[in-house]
């Protein structure tokens, strides 16, 4: 048996501190707490499908990550800087690279997108509600998932369950 690495950041942590964190199973999103002290809190916690490799996993992050404020300001930078470097050709090519990258990463997960299976909640901050404890339970295996001293297939087969119990 080889042992797994502890993670830096429990799934419950995630939840409850609003930070994001990534694993081999998926991912947790969760609105930054001051955000959610104004407006509602968002947890939407993803679960891959099992079987998913390391690249697959790399350019779904990526894919979220273009769709968040980080990303597009991201975008937003590497547009100003080819601006400023090669004028308005190269701000025009720079937007062609984005949209090609964005295209490609999109088309190379798709398929992987369309299987992952979400739980979202939103709360105001404070409220606990009947989604959250799903949410909480789910989190709980994963986290022990995470932790457990488990084979490669033993690990497949119990990601696999978890997944299924989404559906």
């Amino acid at each position: 048996m080889t042992r797994r690495p502890a993670r830096r950041i429990s799934v419950l942590q995630a939840i409850t501190e609003g930070i994001p964190t990534s694993s081999r199973w998926g991912r947790v999103d969760v609105t930054p707490l001051q955000i959610a002290q104004q407006r509602s809190i968002r947890a939407t916690l993803s679960i891959y499908p099992p079987g998913v490799t390391s690249r697959e996993r790399t350019l779904m992050h990526l894919r979220k990550l273009g769709t968040t404020w980080v990303g597009l300001l991201g975008y937003l930078a590497v547009l100003v800087v080819a601006g400023i470097v090669l004028g308005v050709l190269g701000a025009a090519m720079a937007i062609a690279v984005l949209i090609a990258l964005w295209a490609g990463i999109a088309l190379a997960t798709s398929g992987v997108n369309k299987d992952t299976r979400c739980l979202r909640i939103y709360a105001r901050p404070g409220s606990v509600g009947g989604e959250m404890a799903r949410l909480e339970e789910i989190a709980t295996e994963l986290d022990a998932l995470d932790t457990a001293n488990l084979d490669p297939v033993s690990y497949e087969a119990e990601w696999g369950r978890i997944y299924r119990q989404l559906a």
